[in-house]
Formats: C-alpha cells, sequence, structure tokens
C-alpha cells in the first residue's frame, strides 16, 4: 500500500518522507506536517515542458486525536484538512484520478489563479461570474462560471460538498468529451457518448451528471450562448429511446472481462495505490456488488463453522439493507480476499468502522471512486482511435466494476462442476423461478467454498503464468 507506517508518521523527523506514487509527509521544523503530492502537471508549459508540482492535501494527524483544526492556505490544496495516512492515500489517489484526464487544468496552477481572481475581484466592483463565461464560450468555462454562480448559496461556496461533487463528476465525464467544445455546438450525440458508459453501470452518478449537464446549457441559452432543445434535458432524451437509469439492465450486459483475461488485470490493479484499487479487488475475488463492498464494516466478518466442510471459515455477512434483493447474504472469503481484509485492517478493524474508507475517512468510498479508476486503467495513455485497453471483447466498451461479476459467471460455467445454483448463490441472483425458490432453502455456503478458492487462485495468477482451462466437467 506505500512505504510508511502509522509509527513512521507520529515519530518522522523533519523532512520530507515518501509513501510512494508521489505522496510525501513534509514535517516543518516546527513538528507540523503536511501532507503533499507531488505530481507532473498535465498542462505543457510554454517551453514546451510539463513542469513537477507539489500540492498540499492537508495537515499530517501524526498522533490520531485531530488536535489540530486549521492554518494558512498553502499552494495546490486545502490545508485545513487533517488527514490520516490512510486518508491521505485515498485522497492522494483520487487527486491521481483527476490528472488522468487529458483536457485536466494544473490543480495548482488554478488554485493560485483562483486566489489571484478573488483578490482582484475583493478589489473591484462587484460583477456577474457568468460574464466570464461570454469570453470563452467552451463547456468548461460556462461549467466553471455557472458553479461560481451556484456557489453563492452554498454552505463553504466552491468547497463544500456540492461544490465538490459538481466539478468531480464534470471533470471526470463531461471535459473529457465536450470540455472544449463551444456550448452552441453540443449536440445529442454528445450528450449520449457521456452518458451511455456509465448510464446503467453507476445509475445515480449518471442521473445526477445528466442534471448538471442541462442546468449549465440551460443557463447558456438563457445568456444568448445557444438556441434550440436542451440536448441533456430527461424528457428530450425520453424521446430519443433512452431507458430510466434505475431500470438497469441484466448483469450480463455490463462491459465485461474474458476470464482468461483476469488474471493480467488483477496484476495490473495491484499495481495501483489507494482504497479503491483493494475495493476493487476484493469486489472481483468476492463476486460482490460495489455498493456492498462500498458499506462493508469490520463487524460484518465474522468466523462460522461449516459441519459440511468440517472445520471454521471467515464469512462476511452482508445485512439486508445493502443487498439488491433486501435479503442478507453470506459470501465465503477465500484466502485472497482474506489477504485484502488483512491489508486493510492496518489501518484499523473497529467493528463498526468501514473496511473501504473513503477520502474522509468515515464516509464510504464513492461508486465513482472505483468506477474512475477501472476505467482509467482501460483508457489512460491510449491514442486517438486506439482500443481500451481492458475491454469487452463483444462491444470494445472499456470494462466496468459490475462487469467483473460477469466474468465470475462465465468462467465458473466454463471450468466448474457447481450447479448453477451454486454459482448463482455467489453472486447472491435471486431464483425468478418461485416453485424452484421454494425448494430452494440454503445458500449454498459450504459449496461455495470449494468455487471461491478457486476463483481467488485464478484471479491472482502472475501475468507470466500459463492458465489452464479446464474442461466442464458434469455433476
Amino acid at each position: 500500500m506505500g512505504n510508511l507506517t502509522a509509527k513512521d508518521v507520529q515519530h518522522a523527523k523533519p523532512g520530507k518522507h515518501s509513501d510512494g506514487a508521489g505522496l510525501i509527509l513534509d514535517v516543518k521544523d516546527s513538528g507540523r506536517a503536511y501532507w503533499t503530492l507531488r505530481y507532473t502537471s498535465p498542462v505543457v508549459g510554454p517551453d514546451g515542458k510539463r513542469a513537477r508540482r507539489d500540492m498540499v492535501l492537508g495537515i499530517a494527524d501524526r498522533d490520531g486525536k485531530n488536535r489540530t483544526k486549521t492554518t494558512g492556505a498553502q499552494d495546490g490544496g486545502d490545508a485545513r484538512r487533517v488527514l490520516s495516512l490512510l486518508q491521505a492515500r485515498a485522497l492522494a489517489a483520487t487527486e491521481r484520478a483527476k490528472l488522468t484526464d487529458k483536457a485536466a487544468a494544473d490543480p495548482v496552477a488554478a488554485r493560485k489563479a483562483e486566489r489571484a481572481a478573488k483578490r482582484q475581484a475583493s478589489a473591484a466592483p462587484a460583477a456577474d461570474p457568468a460574464a466570464s463565461a461570454i469570453q470563452d464560450r467552451s463547456f468548461r468555462a460556462v461549467s466553471e462560471a455557472f458553479i461560481a454562480t451556484k456557489a453563492a448559496g452554498w454552505k463553504n461556496g466552491a468547497d463544500s460538498k456540492h461544490g465538490l461533487q459538481w466539478g468531480a463528476t464534470l471533470a471526470a465525464y463531461a471535459y473529457p468529451k465536450i470540455g472544449t467544445k463551444d456550448v452552441a455546438d453540443i449536440t445529442d450525440a454528445d450528450i449520449q457518448a457521456i452518458l451511455n458508459p456509465i448510464w446503467h453501470d453507476i445509475p445515480e452518478t449518471a442521473s445526477r451528471l445528466r442534471g448538471r449537464i442541462e442546468n449549465i446549457l440551460d443557463r447558456a441559452r438563457a445568456q444568448g450562448l445557444r438556441s434550440g432543445d436542451n440536448p441533456a434535458a430527461w424528457k428530450h432524451l425520453k424521446a430519443l429511446g433512452m431507458a430510466s437509469p434505475r431500470k438497469g439492465q441484466p448483469a450480463g450486459h455490463f462491459p465485461s472481462l474474458p476470464w482468461q483475461q483476469m488474471p493480467a488485470f488483477v496484476h495490473a490493479l495491484r499495481q495501483k495505490e489507494g482504497v479503491s484499487a483493494r475495493a476493487i479487488l476484493f469486489a472481483i475475488l468476492t463476486g460482490a456488488r460495489s455498493g456492498e463492498v462500498r458499506g462493508m464494516r469490520w463487524g460484518e466478518v465474522r468466523k462460522v463453522h461449516l459441519d459440511e466442510l468440517g472445520r471454521d471459515a471467515m464469512v462476511w455477512h452482508v445485512p439486508a439493507e445493502r443487498m439488491k434483493a433486501k435479503k442478507p447474504h453470506r459470501v465465503f472469503l477465500s484466502a485472497p480476499a482474506l489477504a485484502v481484509l488483512q491489508e486493510m485492517s492496518a489501518f484499523g478493524d473497529d467493528a463498526k468502522a468501514l473496511v473501504f474508507p473513503g477520502a474522509r475517512g468515515r464516509s464510504p468510498l464513492t461508486d465513482m471512486a472505483m468506477s474512475m479508476l477501472v476505467r482509467g486503467m482501460s483508457l489512460d495513455g491510449l491514442k486517438e482511435g486506439e482500443a481500451p485497453r481492458w475491454r469487452d471483447p463483444n462491444t470494445d466498451e472499456p470494462v466496468t466494476v459490475h462487469g467483473m461479476r460477469s466474468s465470475f459467471r462465465v468462467w465458473a460455467a466454463a471450468t466448474r462442476s457447481e450447479p448453477a445454483e451454486v454459482v448463482e448463490a455467489a453472486l447472491a441472483h435471486t431464483i425468478r423461478n418461485a416453485v424452484v425458490a421454494a425448494y430452494l432453502r440454503t445458500d449454498f455456503l459450504a459449496q461455495r467454498a470449494a468455487l471461491m478458492e478457486a476463483w481467488g487462485e485464478h484471479a491472482m495468477r502472475g501475468p507470466g503464468e500459463v492458465v489452464k482451462i479446464a474442461e466442464r466437467r458434469t455433476a
């Protein structure tokens, strides 16, 4: 996960201490310490080079007591935040994901410009924040002006939860496709290109993103920057045949990875830092949905004696409220899955604590953080016209977190002898046939043990190892 431990953070002497992947603990002579992220600017400078930057993420919580509340602002970050080692890693991973956007601005330079603009604004007569968008008609400029206008009604302004969510969703999904495009030229095809890849995979995020784009384009029309129908309006999209995101699609329709490629993907995933990468790996190894994993707490992991196996096993008890079918579910934890939990336990395993916390520590990891990481692994560094690195061979679309469940299902059908009911139980699928469901009074937990251990062994193979495709055995 990194080079530093909690004790290293607590006892670090003045100087810079690397945790890897650009995250640095910067301890001052006064004893005060900051978390900084060293990165290469996504913006090419006048000299044709990309500058190296240090972005302050926040104050280092060195004793776990969060006693320090505030300091002055520093370049590139919010130095008022107090972050533990785990929180700093999670925030650093989030910021690195944002920097993979080719259209992204340099965050340090952007904050300097923002502070300069505020100083200039305080010395000048009040003006309409949206007026600046008229000088630059790009979707990104109009969006930023719109957010600045709305921020006046948000507590903490643009740094509020709403402000951060607006900026994050637009930066992740809209700006890469239409950020530089004139708002007058944005079409139905542009909006569908943004929404279609995430419409059924992360419906809540997709729905909010659609609404935000609709509001921005409405403002642009009111300012005379565009005319005609709003291509992001739900009534308009519905008339074009787009289904409600909440109805979803069958799991098999999510872009999924061929199971033969899973070892190579997992190997690449294990090179990634941060909580999101560990949560995705755990979801793959358990066949669980992302929402079930993101809300997981340590108290849900318990030891159970399985009479059929004659031994104890570690089992994850997922409560009904986090399950799609609203019924409690048990997950057999294979050795690789337990290894992920062991890694996460180094940062605390209180029964009520989240196993995979978000950047702020006490709130769950977001679905967007996981989806962006997988999407970045598929698309980062590609040249125009190149197919995604990790893609569904039937559609050439980048794979999704939810699609990993389909990879597991196809692997089980192709290589294992367990009955379909056992595999479906592992995926917590509801039995549609009421008569069959009435007779299935078991969740096949013991039968799933060998299945999940075999899946974990397959997924964790190194990319150079030969993956033997076993012949389908008859029950």
